[in-house]
């Protein structure tokens, strides 16, 4: 099995959650892996500003989407909590768009960008 573990770190006050490039479309084990940690993420970081780093996914199913969404729901729930997506690829922002994600999701094309705006706040 490939580690498709996402990579969390902390920038200024905003924890980033990196996803992994190794896998492009997660087989079930590893779309688990991947919805513990945003969803634990989510509900531990403190401040509660998140940014979910895709810069290096070329390629994402509706699976991440679904996680994803769950992990801004649970965010929008807390008055001092905030989510934002970064580094979006060409086909990765299709996608959000398709979904018309991009009307609810605050996008920054970096993560530098998502940081600046999230510490700014």
């Amino acid at each position: 099995m490939t580690n498709t573990a996402p990579n969390i770190s902390k920038q200024d006050d905003v924890t980033v959650i990196t996803l992994s490039p190794t896998d492009q479309s997660f087989d079930e084990e590893g779309l688990e892996q991947v919805t513990r940690v945003i969803l634990d993420v989510v509900q531990t970081a403190n401040p509660r500003w998140v940014v979910i780093d895709m810069s290096q996914k070329t390629f994402f199913a509706s699976s991440l989407i679904a996680v994803l969404t769950q992990g801004w729901k649970q965010m929008k729930d807390r008055d001092d909590g905030k989510f934002v997506i970064s580094g979006l690829t060409p086909f990765g922002a299709e996608v959000i768009s398709a979904a018309r994600l991009d009307r609810v999701w605050d996008i920054y094309p970096t993560l530098d960008e998502a940081v600046q705006a999230l510490s700014s706040s």
